[in-house]
């Protein structure tokens, strides 16, 4: 009897399993056929709409990285092939642990990584394109800054290593150029990993600048590398509280900025340099800060609008000042490493923007050669642009991911006589565009110039003058008859005189490169004969220069 009951459900199973062959597809919950379009279909009623009061219950798996498959399939086994053949595995993961990126949820396998539906955890990654520099106001605390970036530039560039995301986040306040600047810095709800953000608070009555470094690395703590860092700018100027209607100044609640018509279209400016904390023709506060073109990372501009002497740094929170060291002495011999702004002559022949993310206080310039003060590139540590990257601060029409800029600015692209910067010109506004007076453009004796304009759509504020941190060491002779057989070298990273005549100039970077090793800035200057000139300057990108942020 046992053996005729077995007998029969065999023949049942067979039959059943033969229909399915033959249909390929198969409902689970009635006898209702699917609909045509799947596979599997699971429901108790007939309809089109609600048809079952139950739910399909994924597989809870508790997932150990967001890179690997296991418990799945083992590290061990998983190779290539195995991974893309288990792409679309879905699991409910019960692991909560924002350190290796993983929250519960449910996960798609993608071949080489999880994808939870239908958002990742935590809050979302920074944008690639999102800002190296915040705006923070006196005695307020900053929106909150996404860690996530670091990691997505480190993996989307062949030049950079990838961080390993089981490792520990910590952040250091590496300078402040305004003694108790910063109140404090602190991870919201602690080391999130990948996830992690962070704010800054700054302290009442202070305006200034400070950079912050975010640590990766096993031991939690300053001894591992810097992967990224950010500049905090301290001030109660917010150009983004201005929506300009008007050709030349538009002043909302003390903060300005300039609506620009250059004759191709319109673009607006702030009023200051980056970093600067106001426009003030008798106060130094108004220089803002220098940039290596390509770099993200600020350095201090000189003490003053015509002098060598640089700004003094501090640390934080004991307000220490950091003194600034260059590394070759005039008449040979090195000098100790400082807690400052350093000098250093980076590897030749290679890309040099792991080096100098990890570095941010280091100045990258290039050694003396007689007769070459033009060409040095900080990115290939040589004299040729071997290896170059020429779009490290964007193209004409997009922002990168190493713009100095605060979100919704970018530093000016240039286009010939479509710069930013280029006046408005017609018959009758009477400018002249290098080479002779420019109307509207005043000199503000031993300080800076003035885009005073003759109309107001060519009105652009007040620019300082000053002198640029040099690409190079400079050769400076000891008296007379001294001569290269024994070089006294001085200037690479630091302030020095570079131009003819010792002109009185103020140099502006554009996001433009001219060749691998040298890129555009707009010079503003007095030229050899008394005249007023605005014009292109081919500089060497490892030049220190200022930078007047445009909207995008």
């Amino acid at each position: 009897m046992k053996l005729k009951a077995f007998n029969i459900g065999v023949s049942y199973l067979c039959m059943l399993l033969l229909c399915t062959q033959l249909d390929a597809q198969v409902t689970i919950g009635s006898g209702y056929y699917p609909i045509q379009g799947s596979l599997l279909d699971l429901k108790e009623q007939n309809t089109l709409n609600e048809n079952s009061k139950r739910g399909l219950l994924l597989p809870r798996v508790a997932l150990k990285d967001i890179v690997k498959m296991d418990p799945c399939i083992s590290s061990d086994e998983a190779t290539t092939e195995l991974k893309n053949s288990h792409i679309g595995l879905t699991v409910y993961n019960v692991t909560d642990s924002l350190i290796v990126g993983l929250c519960p949820g449910a996960y798609v396998w993608e071949g080489t990584h999880w994808t939870r539906l239908p958002e990742p955890c935590g809050p979302p990654p920074a944008p690639l394109n999102s800002s190296n520099c915040y705006i923070v106001a006196s005695g307020s605390e900053s929106e909150e800054i996404p860690a996530s970036r670091a990691y997505i530039a480190s993996e989307s560039r062949a030049d950079l290593t990838p961080l390993d995301r089981s490792h520990k986040v910590s952040l250091q306040v590496l300078w402040q150029d305004t003694p108790s600047l910063i109140d404090k810095v602190e991870l919201i709800g602690g080391d999130k990993g990948y996830n992690s953000t962070f704010k800054v608070k700054t302290n009442s009555g202070k305006d200034g600048n400070a950079l912050i470094a975010l640590h990766v690395g096993p031991n939690g703590n300053n001894s591992d590398p810097i992967t990224w860092s950010w500049h905090i700018w301290v001030t109660d100027y917010d150009p983004n509280s201005v929506s300009p209607d008007n050709y030349g100044p538009n002043t909302v609640n003390n903060s300005t900025v300039y609506k620009h018509k250059n004759g191709d279209k319109d673009y607006v400016f702030m009023d200051r340099n980056l970093g600067a904390t106001n426009t003030s023709s008798s106060d130094i506060n108004s220089m803002g800060m220098t940039y290596q073109w390509g770099r993200k990372d600020p350095f201090t501009s000189a003490n003053g609008n015509w002098t060598q002497n640089v700004r003094t740094l501090y640390s934080y929170p004991d307000n220490t000042p950091l003194e600034e060291i260059n590394e070759v002495l005039p008449g040979g011999g090195t000098q100790p490493s400082g807690n400052g702004i350093k000098h250093a002559i980076p590897p030749s022949g290679s890309s040099n923007l792991g080096i100098s993310i990890q570095n941010p206080m280091t100045f990258y310039h290039g050694s003396y050669i007689k007769g070459n003060n033009l060409l040095f590139d900080w990115y290939s540590g040589d004299d040729i642009g071997s290896i170059s990257d020429n779009e490290l601060w964007g193209t004409a029409s997009e922002k990168s991911i190493f713009d100095p800029c605060p979100a919704g600015w970018r530093v000016p692209a240039y286009n010939g006589d479509n710069s930013p910067w280029h006046p408005y010109k017609t018959e009758d506004d009477g400018w002249g565009w290098g080479g002779g007076n420019v109307a509207g453009f005043s000199i503000i004796s031993g300080k800076g110039f003035s885009f005073d304009g003759n109309t107001s759509r060519t009105q652009l504020g007040y620019y300082p003058a000053g002198l640029s941190r040099a690409a190079r060491s400079y050769f400076v002779g000891g008296g007379v008859g001294d001569n290269d057989s024994h070089p006294s070298t001085v200037g690479g990273g630091f302030y020095i005189i570079g131009y003819e005549n010792e002109r009185i100039e103020a140099h502006y970077w554009t996001s433009t490169f001219s060749d691998n090793t040298k890129a555009k800035l707009m010079n503003l200057g007095v030229g050899i004969m008394g005249n007023s000139e605005v014009n292109e300057v081919l500089s060497p990108k490892a030049t220190g220069a200022s930078v007047r942020c445009v909207k995008e």
